[in-house]
């Protein structure tokens, strides 16, 4: 039963990651994502790794996701300001980044491991454990992260008020 849940739930998440990433509208993309993230935090459930699933409906579903639906909602993207040639760059470039991640994913196949590794016991399982690497060992990561989310939200509420002085301004030449 294990493994059908696996299956289903690795099934789900893999259709919500390419229905997000081919949608036009961000908004409806972020949704997607959102169901990606619960997908992800159910195959965590059933790899027995509760707290890592907990955390990631809690942070990524949660917190990010509502971060990045206000971004989406401040700044009310469409495609009229994007020219052809930023269109024709972004393809460009994800063409490259999807065949160096096609290139990278079958040495990873090919190759074996170099190191085996370490047994986890139920040390790497405590909450306690976790909140030690976050807060202690890996604090400077994690405060880095927040401070790229601040970043992000400032500059998306910078650039939504640009484009709000620009559409008055062109409402006020037009009348």
């Amino acid at each position: 039963m294990t493994d059908i849940l696996f299956y289903i739930f690795a099934a789900w998440a893999l259709f919500a990651a390419v229905v997000a990433i081919s949608r036009a509208r961000p908004l409806i993309s972020a949704l997607w994502l959102m169901i990606c993230f619960l997908a992800l935090a159910g195959l965590f459930a059933l790899l027995e790794a509760p707290l890592i699933a907990a955390m990631q409906v809690i942070i990524s579903a949660g917190a990010v996701m509502v971060l990045v639906l206000f971004v989406v909602m401040l700044i009310d993207p469409t495609t009229e300001g994007i020219q052809p040639r930023a269109i024709r760059f972004g393809k460009i470039l994800g063409a490259a980044a999807a065949v160096y991640l096609a290139i990278v994913m079958s040495i990873a196949v090919a190759a074996p491991p170099f190191a085996k590794a370490p047994e986890v016991g139920n040390y790497y399982q405590s909450t306690l454990t976790m909140g030690k690497f976050v807060l202690k060992r890996y604090a400077i990561s994690f405060e880095l992260a927040g401070v790229l989310l601040l970043a992000a939200a400032v500059a998306a509420i910078i650039m939504g008020k640009k484009d709000q002085k620009h559409i008055r301004n062109s409402e006020v030449e037009h009348s």
